[in-house]
């Protein structure tokens, strides 16, 4: 066999299921695009100019194809074989749906299902709260992630059931399940990951342009989970209140599952079990409003009153507008003047709030609660309000409103402090508060 078949089988051994063309012409062997796929890198169209490293082995790009002349020394073939390798690995894991290395599933449709009908998700179930080390779930379902596709769950059970995920797990998967359109994006690893390569990645660095303009500060951090992003705000704000240890936290509340976070979670359910220091959260009542599609509008002079719970006519004031209250604004008003009465103590390092609670369903604070946000800057100017959506949370330590930079409230993760800019994540549960060193 010659030198020419040798090369060329290795090179179809190593191009194996990927979407390519070999054929030899009297210059060497050459790789092209098989017209009849789809094939793409980063998302957008293939081209071989996009891996340098092909041609540094003496490879040569003509008419949009890779030619390997045979004239190459053994120890450049050699070379262009490790990297055609390499090559073949990053092609395959962005064009998955090209390849033999995933299941061929049947594209699945929302049925439901009734608790006690998944015999394998129910004994996975007790297996794994049989020592009660994990708090059980309301959820009586195990899914099988391999088998989910774009927002359908699917169960592991030999009579699988599936259902729309319309909550994206709760804003955690944003991009679904082995969704083919977007697999180019999840599989090019420096988008998310904390390697400095990230820094170079267009993706990153155009969301950190949009969250800067949305919100209107300087600097931004990226947290794996909502947790964590909590816990780096409330590591913040210890930097500012060195002294205190308290946090002001509302009924209802779930701000994740770490040491300290798990502590400002309301759920008696999942926080007693792993409670250290019950003394350092205090909850406050949560003013729902049951029906958050009303259109409700917040006067100026309601947030000018909070603005100056100070004034000697603040509490006639109060007790004006409750005489003649309906139920949500007696809830309203009952909240803030308990976040203020506790803020007032001067004990209170931070007051973490969600304007939407996702425990248990849907819970939305009513508008006028924004009134908290005042009554923070002028009860207690060095605690900080730490808005958080549905799985993420982030500090704002800004000056009060008449010297700071117009924008809206944090609501996920951007902050803005006097230290310098960076993108790495500040330190977490290592940090100076009890609960975190506990996990430390």
């Amino acid at each position: 066999m010659s030198s020419q078949k040798i090369l060329f089988h290795a090179l179809r051994y190593r191009l194996r299921d990927l979407p390519f063309n070999l054929t030899t012409n009297e210059k060497g062997i050459v790789i092209s695009v098989d017209p009849s796929r789809n094939v793409t890198w980063k998302g957008k169209k293939f081209s071989f100019s996009n891996f340098p490293s092909l041609t540094a082995c003496g490879a040569d790009i003509q008419n949009d194809d890779l030619v390997a002349p045979t004239t190459l020394t053994v120890s450049k073939w050699k070379k262009f074989l490790d990297e055609i390798e390499n090559f073949a690995d990053l092609v395959a894991r962005e064009n998955l749906q090209d390849t033999k290395i995933w299941g061929s599933y049947p594209k699945p449709h929302a049925t439901g299902f009734k608790e006690g009908t998944l015999p394998q998700s129910t004994t996975y179930l007790k297996e794994v709260y049989a020592d009660k080390f994990i708090v059980p779930e309301k959820k009586g379902f195990v899914i099988d992630l391999r088998r989910s596709f774009r927002d359908y769950l699917i169960s592991v059970d030999d009579e699988a059931k599936s259902f729309l995920d319309a909550a994206s797990q709760i804003g955690s998967l944003g991009l679904g399940y082995n969704d083919p359109e977007k697999r180019g994006l999840v599989t090019h690893e420096e988008n998310f990951e904390w390697a400095p390569k990230v820094f170079e990645s267009e993706v990153y660095n155009a969301y950190i342009q949009l969250l800067r303009k949305l919100s209107g500060m300087p600097n931004v951090y990226f947290f794996n989970s909502g947790a964590e992003a909590n816990e780096a705000a409330i590591q913040l704000c210890v930097r500012k209140n060195p002294k205190r240890k308290r946090i002001l936290a509302f009924n209802g509340s779930f701000h994740g599952r770490t040491m300290l976070t798990i502590h400002l979670t309301h759920s008696p359910a999942k926080r007693l079990p792993f409670e250290t220091y019950p003394e350092i959260v205090k909850f406050a009542p949560y003013p729902e409003n049951k029906n958050p599609s009303e259109n409700i509008d917040v006067s100026k002079d309601w947030i000018l009153l909070w603005s100056n719970v100070k004034s000697p006519n603040f509490v006639k004031k109060i007790e004006e507008t409750s005489s003649h209250a309906d139920t949500l604004l007696k809830s309203e008003i009952e909240s803030l003047l308990f976040v203020k009465d506790a803020l007032e103590k001067q004990e209170f390092l931070a007051t973490i709030i969600e304007p939407r609670q996702c425990e248990g369903g849907d819970r939305f604070a009513s508008p006028h609660a924004r009134g908290s946000r005042q009554t923070l800057r002028r009860t207690s100017p060095r605690s900080t309000a730490a808005p958080s959506s549905p799985g993420a949370a982030a500090p704002d330590p800004r000056p009060p409103p008449a010297t700071r930079a117009p924008g809206p409230p944090s609501a996920s993760a951007p902050a803005r402090r006097s230290a310098p800019r960076t993108h790495r994540s500040p330190p977490g549960s290592a940090g100076a508060h009890p609960a975190g060193c506990a996990a430390a």
